[in-house]
């Protein structure tokens, strides 16, 4: 008589497959890319292209810190509601776009002069949907293979910046982050530019924090991978307005 087998869910797999200890948060122990080809190979896209739907491009390249990934610093302007936030190059589905996925390339191309054509494509990240806004976004991931490209700017994007997978699992990065439209509520955010204690807090603007559907893009990535993520510490300190 074989005995009871408890379930088994894609992060207890994960972990046996590649030997991670998610529960622990080791930070020692990072994901791979050979161990995100084979995890994102067969996922089904379940995008869909549709009025006010948008994508975004996780672009993953393996930098002097091990697997890093592609981040954007939206520009700041009048109307816009995600003025100023940190991102993956994306935008809005349009017409002329046969999927969303060509829509997350199309939108990288025009943001960052970075043409996705001949990168690996790795599979389907997965799609969040604003809790204030009506907008669903789906993510999809793309391996640039050789040295890191120029990175142009276009005039939506203030700045772009490689951001290795390591650093974004360190917990001195975890806070709560405020928004003008919300001060009184916090929400989960990782620094950008550093840990606690080393970011200037009081830069024109703000800190850069990682929050929202893109932090919700990065943390379904990680689970999938079988890693903790976020990796919170005892305290967490606030930033944003009005602190």
């Amino acid at each position: 008589m074989r005995g009871h087998r408890e379930p088994v869910n894609r992060r207890t797999r994960a972990r046996r497959r590649w030997g991670v200890a998610a529960s622990e948060g080791i930070l020692g122990a990072m994901p791979e890319l050979e161990q995100i080809v084979e995890t994102y190979a067969d996922r089904e896209d379940r995008g869909r292209a549709v009025s006010g739907s948008a994508a975004v491009a996780m672009v993953l390249r393996e930098g002097p810190h091990g697997v890093e990934a592609l981040f954007i610093e939206r520009a700041r302007r009048d109307g816009d509601p995600w003025s100023g936030q940190m991102a993956f190059p994306g935008g809005r589905w349009e017409p002329s776009d046969e999927s969303l996925r060509e829509t997350a390339a199309r939108e990288t191309l025009e943001e960052l002069s970075v043409d996705l054509s001949q990168s690996p494509y790795l599979g389907y990240l997965g799609e969040v949907t604003g809790a204030g806004r009506a907008v669903q976004v789906s993510g999809y991931l793309y391996h640039w293979q050789g040295p890191a490209p120029e990175l142009r700017p276009n005039e939506e994007v203030a700045a772009a910046l490689w951001l290795p997978l390591r650093a974004l699992r360190d917990p001195r990065r975890f806070t709560h982050y405020r928004v003008p439209y919300a001060p009184r509520e916090n929400f989960n955010g990782l620094l950008i530019d550093g840990v606690h204690g080393e970011v200037e807090l009081d830069r024109p603007g703000g800190p850069r924090v990682l929050w929202g559907l893109t932090l919700r893009l990065v943390r379904e990535f990680h689970e999938r991978l079988g890693f903790e993520f976020p990796v919170k510490p005892e305290e967490i300190p606030v930033v944003g307005y009005g602190v």
